[in-house]
């Protein structure tokens, strides 16, 4: 039987959505169990980032490995953000709890306040540029370690070295990043 060309589009896309889910599977179901605990909420919310996936294969596939599984990290975390605040309005819904009549304020210890908000933006902000600032080796073992949830034996074959030396390599790095850090802020 000859596929026609759409048939065969569609069969390369589902191929390319199934290579994508085995290879950043234990990622995924990391960054979702950041936001929720329940094992089946956390594969729903896995399928729910495929579904959306799925939609942006074309860009998804121009994207080198490493924009590729940042991609896909900040989709299930936006998806997994999505879903806390769906049950967090569910929340206010059924429990009767919403504004406070004496102070004005949500009484949700849940939800930052506007201040706490541009504290985190401003620390994250630092953050990055400082993190820029480290050696692409410091800053590929501490996204691989992470961001993405490699093993020290998956780092260690990345960067050709034994597993052992990986917890040696990481603490190197955590300490660059902390002193980067420090004399930022004393900087300030």
């Amino acid at each position: 039987m000859i596929l026609t060309t759409s048939e065969n589009i569609y069969l390369e896309d589902q191929e390319f959505v199934l290579s994508l889910y085995e290879q950043f599977r234990k990622i995924m179901l990391h960054t979702a169990k950041k936001y929720v605990s329940n094992d089946s909420i956390v594969e729903d919310l896995v399928q729910d980032a495929l579904v959306k996936l799925i939609q942006k294969i074309s860009t998804l596939r121009k994207l080198s490995n490493r924009a590729l599984s940042t991609y896909i990290v900040f989709t299930v975390r936006n998806i997994s953000i999505n879903y806390l605040k769906r049950q967090q309005i569910a929340n206010k819904h059924h429990s009767g709890k919403g504004i406070d009549d004496e102070t004005g304020f949500e009484n949700n210890n849940l939800t930052p306040s506007a201040e706490e908000i541009v504290l985190i933006d401003e620390r994250k902000g630092e953050f990055h540029k400082e993190f820029a600032k480290l050696s692409e080796k410091d800053r590929d073992i501490l996204m691989g370690k992470y961001l993405l949830g490699l093993t020290d034996k998956e780092l260690a074959a990345q960067h050709g070295c034994k597993p052992e030396s990986i917890r040696m390599i990481l603490t190197r790095a955590r300490r660059n990043a902390l002193a980067a850090m420090k004399k930022e802020i004393f900087l300030l």
